[in-house]
């Protein structure tokens, strides 16, 4: 079937999980990730989490670059696949980081 289950989330606890990391049971709702780790004061930074608004809820990936228009983040469930897409600026909520 064709479900719309979001699972950005899910992805992100799976990295954290792995990196031995601990992370909120909530992780499957995207926003709930702008609690995690510590608020980034600047520019986001490589690897920082970065979440997003999302019509009717949110969206949270991995910072690995940007451009003049776009923030470049590592996800799940972008185009229903783990991949690097291309995320407007202001679409932009929230980054933070784990230290170490």
């Amino acid at each position: 079937t064709q479900d719309a289950t979001p699972w950005c989330g899910l992805m992100l606890a799976v990295c954290a999980k792995r990196a031995g990391h601990p992370f909120n049971q909530k992780a499957l709702a995207a926003k709930e990730w702008a609690n995690y780790g510590l608020a980034r004061t600047g520019p986001p930074g490589l690897n920082d989490i970065m979440v997003f608004h999302r019509n009717g809820g949110g969206h949270v990936g991995i910072y690995i670059a940007e451009d003049y228009e776009c923030y470049h983040i590592l996800g799940g469930n972008q185009g229903d696949e783990v991949g690097i897409d291309r995320i407007k600026r202001d679409r932009f909520y929230c980054a933070r980081y784990v230290p170490g």
